[in-house]
């Protein structure tokens, strides 16, 4: 499989795009140990890996744009990952079913959807998702989305995204959703 790597201005480019308030959220793979704070203990990776597995819901989706205040994005999604590393994930701004009423089918939509396998890097707090398909940022396949993981307590998932610098330029929360009762699926 053909890997490439996202430049920050690429990303920056695509971000830009899909997140409706403007924010670019570069991302790099090449960071100095002086730029790198580990967000996570150096446990070993499968223990790392079994953390991540379930599905979460997205909480909030927070850019920090360099020149600015917090910008919430107003994003809901799930991300999903399982033990095989394999995982997923999709997001749009909670205002989209309203103004999708308005708007032709033609109108262009914020958000993101891709499917990938995935890493875990414990000794820098790292977790790549290496893209297998895309639909609404095709330029995405084949390329390595680097996130910077934090677990707070065995419910909550942040993923922060950073450029070049290592500066953190948007962090998406998530929360692990807890199963279904079976009554309730219909």
């Amino acid at each position: 499989m053909k890997r490439n790597r996202v430049s920050g201005s690429m990303v920056s480019l695509v971000l830009s795009v899909a997140l409706v308030g403007g924010c670019a959220a570069a991302e790099s793979t090449e960071q100095t140990p002086a730029e790198t704070e580990p967000s996570a203990t150096a446990e070993p990776t499968e223990t790392v890996q079994s953390q991540f597995v379930g599905n979460w819901e997205l909480v909030s989706f927070k850019s920090f744009p360099e020149d600015g205040e917090a910008v919430d994005n107003g994003y809901i999604g799930r991300i999903l990952y399982d033990e095989h590393g394999n995982m997923s994930a999709v997001g749009m701004p909670r205002s989209l079913p309203a103004r999708a009423a308005e708007e032709s089918d033609a109108t262009p939509r914020a958000g993101f959807a891709y499917f990938s396998t995935y890493e875990v890097f414990p000794e820098d707090g790292r977790v790549v998702h290496s893209v297998i398909g895309s639909p609404m940022t095709p330029s995405w396949v084949g390329t390595e989305l680097v996130r910077y993981y934090e677990f707070e307590g065995n419910d909550i998932l942040k993923l922060s995204l950073r450029d070049e610098e290592g500066r953190t330029t948007g962090t998406l929360t998530w929360s692990r959703l807890q199963a279904a009762a079976t009554d309730q699926i219909q």
